[in-house]
């Protein structure tokens, strides 16, 4: 299945609280952080387009889960999908937060 089929197979659905979210099978994303050499920590966000889930405002990278892929995989696709140029290697995850919505519909995020 090509990467257009696959997205093309995603959907709104609805969770059991009555949210409306994208992604069938959840979602994930990457919370991206950088340290200055004065230990300063900034964060990397993106304003939503305003075609999602929470559209224009601004969150980190990140989208719907596919079939058979684990969230950590779809935290790395989404991001490589959304930020031209980030790298596929050379950064680590601290951990792993995730929100229970009901319905089995979650969001992960890789910190």
């Amino acid at each position: 299945m090509t990467a257009r089929e696959a997205a093309a197979r995603d959907r709104w659905t609805t969770c059991t609280l009555g949210h409306t979210h994208w992604g069938v099978y959840g979602g994930a994303g990457l919370l991206i952080r950088h340290l200055t050499k004065q230990r300063e920590a900034l964060y990397l966000l993106e304003q939503r387009s305003r075609s999602v889930d929470e559209g224009g405002t601004w969150g980190i990278p990140g989208g719907a889960v596919r079939r058979g892929e684990s969230p950590e995989a779809a935290a790395q696709r989404e991001t490589e999908e959304e930020i031209r140029g980030f790298p596929s290697h050379g950064y680590h995850v601290t951990g792993v937060d995730m929100q229970d919505c009901g319905a089995g519909w979650k969001f992960h995020c890789q910190r």
